[in-house]
């Protein structure tokens, strides 16, 4: 899982170098087990969160915020706000 992150914290940080987004609008928008959830462990959560601090350490070498989230509908308004605030 974090090699994949990385791999897209890489990606990310390749094609804004390449000019091809503005910089202010690098971010890697990630998913984590919403608190509390039956279904996941305290370990599990604690294996979440060290990924979570390791790709947020990368993330900040890069010069790109990671952006976590605990569903799909709050990743999508966030980028919604993101480009409102980015075209204003």
């Amino acid at each position: 899982m974090l090699g994949r992150a990385q791999a897209a914290l890489w990606k990310i940080a390749t094609a804004r170098d390449a000019t091809l987004f503005r910089p202010e609008a690098a971010r890697l928008i990630t998913w984590l087990p919403e608190p509390g959830l039956p279904i996941y462990s305290e370990r599990d959560y604690g294996v979440a969160k060290e990924v979570e601090e390791e790709l947020r350490y990368e993330a900040k070498k890069m010069n790109i915020d990671v952006v976590a989230k605990y569903q799909a509908s709050q990743a999508a308004d966030y980028l919604v706000n993101l480009e409102q605030e980015i075209i204003s």
